[in-house]
């Protein structure tokens, strides 16, 4: 979490000043506001013995001539590291339903944004014992989740194979889709385009990752949700995760999982650079 984050302050950072111009007069000092980035985070962890609930707050602030306090509900959270700007981070317990205000001080500057956690929901479709059979489409269906304002779903889905040749060959495919619906279909033709020179497969895995989302959308020219004498953006995250096998009746091992958990990871933190890329060339400041 924290390593995406300070790559999503730092490249927002950079476009905040690369794209804040303001006509001014000869007599007149133009301070720019504080800019903000943040999320509160919950999801189930489940590497472990005991699945169990984890929460991550973080907060990324600039354009300040003094260092920030920042809080979340009146919980401060602590600095975390400094690079061009200040990142916060903190772990208290979240509650679905509840609201959570973000509140910014530096000096006499003073900026809020207000978000409500989106409720628990479920991944229904695939299941725990699901296995994606050779050739097949993928359907992801889950539960609404009460003040969610769009999902992000993320897909990644890695196996290896023989081909019709006798070569053993390598296939990975990764997809990052905002929606508003309850459920994508992943064609055949995206997850197996190579369907006919493969003889078997040698075993693979899926990573399904569903956030219900509270806060401004990510898409280009979508204005932030931070009022008073701040700009940015704010969210609040609810994040499901689904673990499966492909092509391979027999579920692989806690060892392979957390190998293809960490791969998947890493792919993410790709997909969040892409995504900010485009969000900071659609943004007017």
């Amino acid at each position: 979490m924290k390593k995406w984050f300070l790559c999503i302050g730092l490249a927002l950072f950079i476009g905040a000043f690369v794209g804040c111009k303001k006509e001014e007069s000869p007599t007149e000092t133009y301070v720019p506001k504080l800019y903000l980035m943040g999320e509160i985070e919950r999801y189930l962890y489940e590497g472990g013995d005991h699945p169990v609930f984890c929460c991550n707050e973080n907060v990324y602030v600039s354009n300040t001539e003094a260092v920030p306090s920042v809080k979340i509900n009146d919980q401060e959270l602590e600095l975390y590291y400094y690079l061009s700007g200040f990142y916060f981070d903190g772990d208290s317990s979240l509650t679905p339903g509840a609201e959570y205000e973000l509140v910014v001080t530096a000096g006499s500057n003073a900026a809020t944004a207000t978000v409500t956690l989106p409720g628990d929901f479920s991944i229904i479709t695939p299941n725990t014992s699901y296995v994606l059979p050779i050739g097949s489409s993928l359907n992801a269906l889950w539960d609404s989740a009460s003040y969610a304002n769009y999902y992000r779903v993320h897909l990644l889905v890695h196996y290896a194979y023989y081909d019709t040749s006798g070569n053993y060959e390598g296939f990975s495919f990764s997809s990052d889709t905002i929606l508003s619906e309850t459920s994508i279909t992943y064609e055949n033709s995206l997850l197996f385009p190579n369907l006919s020179e493969i003889d078997s497969v040698g075993g693979g895995n899926g990573f399904l990752r569903v956030y219900a989302i509270n806060g401004p959308s990510l898409a280009p020219d979508t204005p932030g949700n931070v009022s008073g004498d701040g700009i940015g953006f704010f969210w609040a995250t609810q994040e499901k995760r689904r673990y499966f096998d492909v092509g391979n009746a027999k579920k692989t091992s806690k060892e392979d999982r957390a190998r293809r958990r960490k791969e998947a990871l890493k792919e993410q933190d790709k997909l969040w650079k892409q995504r900010i890329e485009k969000l900071k060339e659609g943004l007017e400041l």
